[in-house]
């Protein structure tokens, strides 16, 4: 046996299992369930200790865990399964069929572009058809358990959620096709890729529809009889079938139990601990979060943009405040410019850290949205990579009409943010920088800066776009590759930077 394709197999199987987590991450925040990052992924991959169940049916285990942790209600979450087995069918149907043939394949996915353009449409019935079972579950207790929310259901029904669920379900069971044929190599046999594609679809798919737990059987019975016919020997099918299971069925069974132990010793928690909490907890290691040189050539942006829009549009003003201070780095920098910067924080042990060698007056505990300062005392205002971790949208509106209360008629106010517009950097930003660092739980409200112009009391002036280099390059790679991003920040494609600040003006 070739041993070498076993580790390739685990990592296929790995990525199956990322990509689908990234789906239920993904279709939970469509239906308004934000949970931190961590938690979705203890909760998702416990739901994997399931697959040994008849059809699956055992992944009602992740609505289930999601009630007992945060309170989530079993039918919201209900309709994020059924929509993943949907999605689940139909990839594994497109699959088979463009192994068997390209035209079929064609024809299925106009199909499904059609279904997805009409997905409104089926929304309005299926909320329909869910509100007579509203009415009949009130009388049956298994109607009213197993029924998803009508309100779920009708926000999962929309084009682009389902475009883009649907291309990372295709997308993650291409991978254990793949491993299927590194399996059957393994035994010494070869088939072609599309072989094992159609061979893997179609055991799949067979599993499900004859409801057996894990599929267990069937999906090995067919898998055997299918490379028999591919040309393998009936020994090298059983060892290449025993080879794929073990490493697929039993990796994702084992992750999870263990998840699924790690999660019942979990207790129960906020949907999302407030930003103060989370702040709190992470004071005494915050620096620690980005490395030395990563702060190093991000704070001289941050601060430096602010500090010349305001010499060169407002060269009088002096008194600046300063939200969510964090320690103070990037208001180190613009008191050095010469100007007398008040920082607040909503984390006292944030204020604390940062007050070491300051008066205790430049320094204040405070909340964004309700601002301990009278009406036009500041001379210009900022907060820096602070207001997404407000995760309600009229609450970051209040903090900005906070900002601008405080801050004299004529005066500016300045938002720092990740830029959400690049889909690379959202993804990076939304599901993997929280498992990376602490700053993220993922559950965070992003801006888009295209979004700051109906502002009451404020104008928009201009928004600068900044950075592309991530946070997880080495300090060498960071110096080599600054030339690139200084010609980027200067082209067309500014527009997908990794940084933006938005300026605006309070209105006379």
């Amino acid at each position: 046996m070739r041993k070498e394709a076993i580790p390739l197999i685990v990592v296929l199987t790995a990525g199956n299992l990322a990509l689908r987590f990234v789906r239920w991450h993904f279709l939970l925040r469509r239906i308004a369930v934000r949970i931190p990052i961590r938690a979705s992924a203890a909760i998702f991959f416990a739901g994997l200790s399931m697959i040994v169940t008849p059809a699956y049916v055992g992944e009602i285990l992740k609505p289930i865990l999601l009630k007992r942790r945060f309170g989530i209600q079993v039918r919201s979450s209900l309709s994020v399964v059924l929509v993943e087995r949907i999605l689940d069918s139909v990839a594994l149907g497109v699959l088979w069929m463009a192994a068997n043939d390209l035209r079929l394949a064609a024809i299925l996915l106009a199909l499904v572009a059609v279904v997805l353009c009409l997905a409104p449409g089926l929304a309005r019935l299926g909320v329909r058809l869910l509100a007579v079972l509203d009415r009949v579950r009130q009388r049956t207790f298994l109607v009213r358990a197993v029924s998803p929310s009508a309100e779920s259901i009708s926000r999962l029904l929309h084009p682009a959620i389902l475009m883009s669920a649907f291309s990372c379900t295709l997308l993650a069971w291409s991978l254990p096709c793949i491993g299927l044929w590194l399996a059957v190599w393994a035994s010494g046999a070869m088939i072609p890729v599309e072989g094992a594609t159609s061979t893997f679809a179609l055991g799949t798919l067979a599993g499900g529809v004859t409801l057996a737990p894990g599929g267990v059987v069937v999906v090995g019975s067919v898998i055997i009889a299918r490379l028999v016919a591919l040309g393998a020997t009936a020994q090298q099918a059983v060892l290449a079938t025993t080879l794929f299971r073990v490493l697929t069925v039993g990796l994702g069974l084992g992750v999870g139990v263990v998840a699924l132990r790690r999660t019942f010793g979990s207790g129960r928690a906020a949907v999302s601990a407030s930003v103060a909490q989370h702040f709190e907890a992470l004071a005494s290691k915050y620096d620690l979060q980005l490395p030395a040189h990563v702060r190093d050539h991000l704070v001289p942006r941050k601060a430096g943009g602010i500090i010349d829009f305001v010499r060169s549009h407002a060269p009088t003003a002096r008194a600046a405040l300063e939200i969510g201070c964090g320690r103070g780095w990037e208001r180190s920098r613009i008191e050095a410019a010469g100007y007398r910067v008040v920082g607040t924080d909503i984390a006292v042990s944030q204020v604390r850290l940062a007050s070491a060698g300051r008066g205790p007056s430049r320094l204040v505990a405070a909340d964004a949205r309700d601002l301990p300062f009278a009406d036009g005392h500041f001379d210009f205002a900022y907060i820096v990579g602070s207001l997404h971790h407000i995760e309600d949208r009229e609450d970051q509106r209040r903090a900005l009409s906070q900002m601008a209360r405080v801050v004299k008629p004529g005066g500016f106010v300045f938002v720092h943010e990740t830029n959400p517009r690049n889909p690379l950097f959202r993804f990076y930003m939304g599901y993997v920088f929280p498992i990376l660092r602490d700053i993220d739980v993922g559950s965070e409200l992003w801006l888009d800066p295209r979004r700051f112009e109906d502002l009451p009391g404020l104008g928009w002036r201009e928004t600068q776009y900044f950075t592309f280099l991530p946070d997880f390059l080495p300090k060498w790679l960071f110096g080599a590759l600054a030339p690139l991003e200084s010609w980027l920040e200067g082209t067309r494609f500014r527009a997908w930077s990794v940084h933006y600040l938005v300026v605006l003006e309070k209105r006379r």
